[in-house]
């Protein structure tokens, strides 16, 4: 399983220029209003002022972040050995899951497991040093991975 890794550490062994651009920053200002974020735009202001094609380091490039459809926003991470991981970014409930979590949102990999297989270590480190950088609310539309679960079972779409 993954150890606990402190955010600052992740950031060290990050490319310098993602380092600068995840490093912890002052508080961005909040939208002008909260009818700019709708359910048919990708969340982006999450990860700014990162964008696709971003290398992340420890060879993970920012591949794509799709728009809330079925309680999540999915996250796609390119991977050094050619494969992508698909992350789903929940409303965070009572208890954080995932491999990374901030205060409103759970990083949940979907890999096809079950959760018991181990997360591959350089993945687990970037994922945890995006969840430090984001900031702001939730994207309206976000339910909790239990609640995505109960509301979808049997949909392999879904839940991919």
């Amino acid at each position: 399983m993954l150890q606990s890794i402190a955010a600052a550490s992740v950031v060290g062994s990050l490319t310098p220029e993602v380092s600068a651009k995840i490093a912890p920053a002052a508080p961005r200002p909040a939208p002008a209003s909260r009818s700019d974020r709708t359910d048919s735009r990708a969340p982006w202001t999450l990860l700014a002022p990162l964008q696709a094609g971003d290398a992340l380091g420890l060879g993970w490039v920012l591949g794509d972040l799709e728009p809330v459809r079925r309680g999540a926003a999915v996250l796609v991470l390119d991977g050094p050995d050619g494969r992508s991981a698909r992350v789903h970014l929940c409303r965070r409930g009572d208890v954080p899951v995932g491999v990374a979590s901030t205060e409103e949102v759970d990083l949940v990999l979907m890999n096809g497991g079950d959760g018991d297989d181990p997360t591959v270590e350089s993945l687990g480190r970037v994922l945890r040093s995006l969840a430090a950088r984001m900031t702001g609310p939730s994207p309206r539309g976000l339910m909790t991975h239990a609640d995505r679960i109960a509301a979808y079972d049997g949909d392999h779409e879904a839940l991919t």
